[in-house]
């Protein structure tokens, strides 16, 4: 099992750092920059989410949650 509950900084993210956190709102900001065609494309698509630790680690997490609540089953 792994998972961890850091914190990254959101510097890297410029103009748009108030966003970092808020995925629908940095998706509709990217779209008002200059990106590359392709990035524009797969931000338009709706497939993609954007946002600082957006994905970072929830499933491990998750799971450790879960295992631990269950411990007093086994």
């Amino acid at each position: 099992m792994i998972g961890h509950t850091d914190t990254v900084g959101i510097r890297d993210y410029g103009d748009l750092q108030d966003l970092a956190t808020q995925p629908d709102k940095l998706i509709e900001a990217l779209k008002k920059v200059t990106i590359s065609e392709e990035v524009r494309q797969d931000l338009e698509s709706g497939n993609w989410l954007a946002g600082r630790g957006i994905l970072d680690m929830k499933c491990g997490i998750a799971i450790i949650i879960a295992i631990n609540d269950l411990s007093g089953f086994i």
